[in-house]
């Protein structure tokens, strides 16, 4: 077996690590491996030793401009799994990836999101032979801020009352809370689109061969819909379902509910990630300075 091969049955092994997570490893050091074929040497379990820092900047430097600064930071941080894995295996005494200094920095990017009236344009723009389908993704991603994998993955048992069981990243199961009303369109849709057809699959949205509905599907309904409502998302990279997870958060955060809640609901670990999501109005803040109770200290 290759080593890669090998280092991707330790990271479906490794707990916590998703099954994307896995893939965009993978796929990162498959890419370094293929840079170091065609410039220095195939790396084997033999040869991984002779690899040098000087060859992971090169690999770094050899990226084209269309990959972000997160997006090598992304690749530095499978490399870096990659190298501590052949450690782990007694090919290297030293892990060199913790000696790479010039680590590109995180873009300090305001992320995109959508008022209420866009949302309602968004939703009211949906249209073609999917359309029951595509509008109940829409307003599901609007109102639960899910991930793309997570809406993919749901089944109608997900469905508990009130409640919409969610499998995350690393299988962690969370809970959201589904306000009455969009329970009502969950059940309309599913009577609508099951209504005597026979159709078994337990999967919540289903494609036109009647099987689970796609990703590449999902993004493809969505983008669809933002282009029809003549949305601006200020670049390709932002024409995302990822546009209506950070609107779910930011409007939910201006309403008032607190970023302790949203972590919980969008199933972050880390509530520095959470503060990525919420964006404050400037209303908001100019709000919040003319009531601001320490003002009359002067």
């Amino acid at each position: 077996m290759l080593l890669i091969d090998e280092y991707k049955d330790y990271l479906h092994g490794v707990e916590g690590k998703s099954a994307g997570t896995v893939e965009q490893y993978y796929s990162s050091v498959h890419l370094f491996m293929q840079y170091m074929k065609k410039s220095e040497f195939s790396i084997t379990r033999q040869s991984i030793i002779k690899v040098k820092l000087s060859n992971i900047y090169g690999f770094i430097n050899s990226l084209t401009e269309s990959n972000s600064n997160g997006t090598r930071r992304n690749k530095i941080s499978a490399l870096k799994s990659f190298f501590e894995y052949c450690k782990e295996i007694e090919l290297l005494k030293h892990n060199i990836i913790v000696d790479l200094k010039k680590q590109p920095k995180k873009n300090k990017r305001i992320a995109k999101y959508f008022t209420l009236e866009e949302c309602k344009r968004l939703v009211n723009s949906v249209g073609g032979r999917n359309k029951e389908r595509d509008k109940m993704m829409i307003i599901l991603f609007l109102n639960t801020g899910i991930r793309l994998a997570e809406l993919v993955s749901l089944n109608i048992s997900c469905i508990d009352n009130e409640n919409l069981n969610i499998v995350g990243k690393g299988n962690k199961e969370r809970v959201i809370h589904l306000d009455s009303s969009i329970i009502d369109l969950l059940k309309e849709y599913i009577k609508t689109t099951r209504a005597d057809s026979g159709i078994e699959v337990d999967a919540l949205f289903l494609s036109e061969r009647l099987t689970r509905v796609s990703s590449d599907s999902v993004q493809s309904a969505v983008n669809k819909a933002i282009a029809n409502a003549g949305l601006n998302t200020e670049g390709k990279n932002d024409v995302s379902v990822h546009v209506l997870r950070h609107t779910f958060a930011t409007l939910q955060f201006q309403n008032g509910v607190s970023i302790r809640t949203l972590q919980k609901i969008l199933g972050h670990e880390d509530i520095s990630t959470t503060q990525i999501y919420v964006q404050v109005a400037d209303n908001q803040m100019i709000e919040a300075a003319k009531t601001n109770p320490l003002k009359s200290i002067y």
